[in-house]
């Protein structure tokens, strides 16, 4: 254990994210409370456990990952925001599968803003999921990649021999961007 019992939840987060500033792994123990503290009612302290989450590895991403369900629902809202700044592509794709699947219309919001606003270059995995897609889904992602715009998909389809989903992109995006890209 990396912090005093006797710390309060938050100075001990926030002691954990000094120590993954320099070592992205934290010891079992940690991360057992980083994920507990992802359950707490305390906003700050959820926060705290959020922004400390982006900077672990890979694999304590992915253990996360696997209690998201588990949290309350405003603690899951609120991690999606965290989660769609996350760097390990397994984040995006799993965040790609809740916005699919979420019945929970202000978390399906929330995902909508977060993976439209990402800085983390997403068209390849958006592409590869237009082809098993509901109609419903396919809308969603219709106006996911509206409100992202056409600029973040121009350089990936310009690269492309051919145009995935061409007639999908052309009523997504309009003819003449489309053209633009193509010709």
């Amino acid at each position: 254990m990396l912090y005093s019992v006797s710390m309060s939840t938050y100075d001990a987060l926030r002691l954990l994210n000094l120590v993954v500033m320099h070592s992205d792994t934290l010891p079992q123990e940690d991360l057992d409370f980083v994920i507990s503290s992802l359950h707490s009612k305390n906003e700050d302290i959820a926060v705290a456990a959020g922004l400390l989450l982006g900077e672990l590895s890979k694999d304590q991403v992915l253990a996360f990952l696997k209690t998201f369900h588990e949290l309350p629902e405003t603690n899951q809202q609120l991690l999606v925001v965290f989660l769609s700044f996350c760097r390990y592509v397994e984040c995006f794709s799993f965040l790609f599968t809740l916005f699919e699947t979420t019945a929970n219309g202000l978390l399906k919001d929330i995902l909508f803003l977060s993976l439209s606003e990402t800085p983390y270059f997403t068209p390849p995995l958006i592409l590869s999921r237009l082809d098993a897609a509901s109609p419903s889904t396919l809308e969603n992602y219709r106006l996911l990649m509206q409100n992202m715009g056409i600029k973040k998909f121009e350089t990936y389809l310009a690269l492309l021999p051919s145009l995935p989903f061409e007639t999908f992109l052309r009523d997504t995006f309009g003819d003449s961007a489309i053209d633009k890209i193509k010709y």
